[in-house]
C-alpha cells in the first residue's frame, strides 16, 4: 500500500488519484517489474506484485527506490509504503492487502524513516497509532496520565517531560536528569511528585511498562 504526499492542484483537470496511480505505475515501469496498480483514494494507491517469495526483497527494494525518487521529485517528500506478507494464492490476498494498509497507517507513528515498512517494523508505537481512535485506548491514557497532565496544565511544570526522561533511562537517573535539564536532587523530587500524583511505584517494572505504553499512546493521539 502506497501513501503519497499531496499532489499539486493547479491546472489539474482530472482527479488527483489519477496522478497518484500514474506515479506508482511509472515506478513499476522504471523498475521493470510487472504489477497491478489501483488508485484507492486521493493519496493512497494499492499495488499487487506477482513475484516469487525468493525475489521479493530485491523487487521491493527496486520498486520502492524508484517510487521514493519519483515521490520526492514530484511531491517534495517521500511516500509511505506498507507491505503485506507474501501469499501463495488469491484466497489470502484480502488478508495481505488489509495488512499492508495497516502497516502503512502504523508507519506514520513509528518514528522511523524507511523505503518501505513491514509488520516487524511498526512495533508498539505503530500499533498504538493504528488504535489511536479506539475509545478504550483513549480511556487508558486518561486513566493513567490525567493527574499528571492536569498538574502540568495548572502549575506549568513539565512533570510529563520528567517522566518521559525517566522512562527512557530508568537505570541511569543521572542521564535522565541531564535529559530533563534538572539537577539530580530536583529530578528525584519530581519523581516523588509523580509517584504521589499517579499513586504508583516507579521502581516497579510493570508500572514503568504501563506508563511507557500510555506515553506512546498519548504521542499517537497528539499526532491526529
Amino acid at each position: 500500500m502506497v501513501d503519497l504526499p499531496a499532489g499539486k492542484t493547479t491546472g489539474q483537470q482530472r482527479p488527483l488519484r489519477d496522478y497518484d496511480g500514474e506515479l506508482v505505475a511509472g515506478a513499476l515501469r522504471a523498475a521493470e517489474i510487472p504489477g497491478i496498480v489501483a488508485a484507492m483514494s486521493e493519496g493512497r494507491v494499492g499495488l499487487l506484485l506477482p513475484v516469487r517469495a525468493a525475489d521479493r526483497s530485491g523487487a521491493l527494494h527496486r520498486i520502492c527506490g524508484h517510487l521514493q525518487e519519483s515521490s520526492h521529485r514530484d511531491r517534495g517528500e517521500n511516500a509511505r509504503i506498507g507491505v503485506g506478507t507474501t501469499v501463495a494464492d488469491l484466497a489470502e490476498f484480502r488478508r495481505s492487502y488489509a495488512e499492508a494498509g495497516q502497516v502503512a497507517d502504523a508507519a506514520r507513528g513509528s518514528g522511523q524513516r524507511k523505503a518501505f515498512y513491514e509488520l516487524p517494523d511498526i512495533q508498539l508505537p505503530g500499533l498504538l497509532y493504528v488504535l489511536r481512535d479506539d475509545p478504550r485506548l483513549q480511556a487508558f491514557v486518561e486513566r493513567t496520565l490525567a493527574p499528571l497532565l492536569e498538574n502540568d496544565r495548572r502549575t506549568g511544570k513539565d512533570l510529563l517531560g520528567v517522566l518521559r526522561a525517566f522512562l527512557r533511562h530508568p537505570d541511569n537517573k543521572s542521564q535522565a536528569a541531564q535529559e530533563a535539564h534538572l539537577s539530580r536532587p530536583s529530578f528525584y523530587g519530581r519523581l516523588s511528585a509523580i509517584e504521589e500524583l499517579l499513586d504508583v511505584d516507579l521502581g516497579s517494572a510493570e508500572t514503568r511498562t504501563s506508563l511507557h505504553a500510555a506515553m506512546m499512546a498519548l504521542d499517537s493521539l497528539r499526532q491526529k
